[in-house]
């Protein structure tokens, strides 16, 4: 759902190296900063602030977009109510970005490295996210709705779980009029998702197997 070009234009000196070569080594440098960044998350659910912060600085070394997660210390003041109604409000924002970011475009002049090449993905008609993606956040949805219904059959570290991944998802909801920036905090929204959909299904296995 992005284009090959989105993630070469990553590196600076793009022409020293082969454009294959240059995928791998930026795929890798994510690969690395997104597995910091999860440990990161996890020594927050356990209140253990040096830890996260130490590991999101470490992740910024491999990529400087790791800093986005320094916004996750601020997910504590959020009940799990209040996070599905972000969620839900951010899934359509991000739809309003689908209907008007095709109509839309940017021009800028800056010296700043950083704010050109936001620009120039803003600019890419070539970079989009797909309706699959949107299905796969519906489908989130569902999961952390269904743990909030049956919120008393779970732990209190299982809350916290569904209510940091469904705001993780928001987060990445909110950034996706850039889609290269979507797709790259969804690797993190996604892992964290997905174990809470292997623990509902368990909690429902069990249920069964006691119904039965």
């Amino acid at each position: 759902e992005i284009s090959r070009s989105d993630w070469s234009s990553d590196v600076c000196s793009s022409d020293l190296f082969p454009s294959h070569d240059i995928v791998e080594f930026i795929e890798l440098r994510w690969a690395l900063s997104s597995a910091l960044v999860m440990l990161a998350i996890f020594f927050e659910f356990k209140k253990k602030r040096k830890f996260f912060l130490t590991f999101i600085l470490l992740g910024s070394l491999f990529h400087y977009f790791s800093l986005l997660f320094l916004c996750v210390i601020l997910f504590r003041f959020f009940t799990f109510k209040s996070s599905l109604v972000v969620f839900s409000l951010s899934f359509l924002v991000a739809l309003s970005y689908k209907v008007i970011s095709p109509s839309v475009a940017y021009a800028v002049d800056s010296e700043i490295y950083l704010i050109r090449r936001l620009f120039r993905y803003l600019n890419n008609p070539e970079s989009s996210v797909g309706l699959f993606s949107y299905l796969r956040i519906l489908m989130y949805f569902t999961v952390a709705c269904s743990v909030y219904y049956f919120k008393e059959r779970f732990s209190d570290f299982d809350i916290v779980l569904a209510k940091y991944s469904s705001l993780l998802v928001s987060i990445s909801l909110l950034i996706s009029f850039v889609p290269l920036l979507y797709f790259r905090s969804m690797v993190v929204s996604d892992f964290f998702m997905l174990i809470l959909m292997t623990m509902l299904i368990f909690k429902f296995g069990l249920l069964y197997r006691s119904i039965s």
